[in-house]
């Protein structure tokens, strides 16, 4: 059954509306109609199942049948602060890390970031970027699509809904003790978590220090050095399955 997501303005009591885009590509190139019954995902967690009941290229409606139980979202919100990679990594790191369950992404500036955008690329950027999301969540059929925001410095990044955390980790490169395993045994909670992944050459010691002032908690990924775009994938897996969201618990 095929799965849109809406946001709350096309939906109202028991009806929704499908515009743009999605609108052409169910009545062109799906093929959908009149009394077919497709998925909604609503962008608060809850989905629904909705039958059809006037389509054309530019626009379709319909009536909500039934709300569905599909629990398809981690209980853990993650926010991931993704310092800016080389060339499409950041493409890849969206869309895997959309597809693991990240709740937000933030892309971030550092000062051994290679890569620099002006406000007008960065909006282009992030326009790419949040399309890739889209078309992860409806791959993996999530109930939401991850909000990725545009680029921002590491201090904006950190100041961003600072106090809507549990808690917040940094991987760093020079913290020997400290597992990532062990900071989730001691986080109080694993309700909302934010991570700073930094860049290619690592993050300068001002700028971990600046985390730290910010909340974030220095953590260990083992011996090995991960590529940036391998470890926001570790961390983000790691934690599913310390919170039980992989399955078979």
């Amino acid at each position: 059954m095929r799965r849109f997501f809406v946001s709350p303005t096309q939906m109202a009591e028991d009806h929704f509306v499908i515009t743009g885009k999605d609108a052409f590509h169910l009545h062109r190139v799906l093929r959908l109609g009149v009394g077919d019954v497709i998925i909604i995902a609503a962008q608060d967690g809850r989905t629904y199942r909705g039958r059809l009941v006037f389509v054309d290229s530019k626009r379709a409606e319909g009536k909500i049948e039934e709300e569905i139980e599909e629990k398809r979202e981690p209980q853990t919100k993650m926010t991931l602060l993704q310092a800016l990679p080389k060339g499409d990594k950041m493409d890849q790191i969206v869309r895997q890390g959309t597809e693991l369950g990240l709740y937000r992404i933030i892309p971030v500036g550092t000062e051994r970031s290679i890569v620099r955008y002006g406000e007008e690329k960065g909006r282009k950027k992030r326009s790419r970027w949040q399309k890739i999301a889209e078309e992860a969540s409806k791959q993996a059929k999530r109930s939401l699509i991850p909000q990725v925001k545009p680029p921002k410095s590491l201090k904006e990044a950190l100041l961003s809904d600072e106090n809507d955390f549990d808690a917040g980790f940094v991987f760093w490169e020079k913290e020997q003790t400290c597992s990532l395993w062990q900071a989730l045994k001691k986080a109080p909670s694993l309700g909302n978590i934010r991570l700073l992944i930094g860049p290619e050459g690592g993050l300068t010691e001002e700028e971990a220090k600046l985390s730290f002032e910010h909340g974030l908690q220095a953590v260990t990924m083992g011996p090995r050095i991960f590529r940036t775009e391998t470890a926001a994938l570790v961390a983000a897996a790691a934690i599913l399955y310390e919170s039980g969201d992989l399955g078979g618990f």
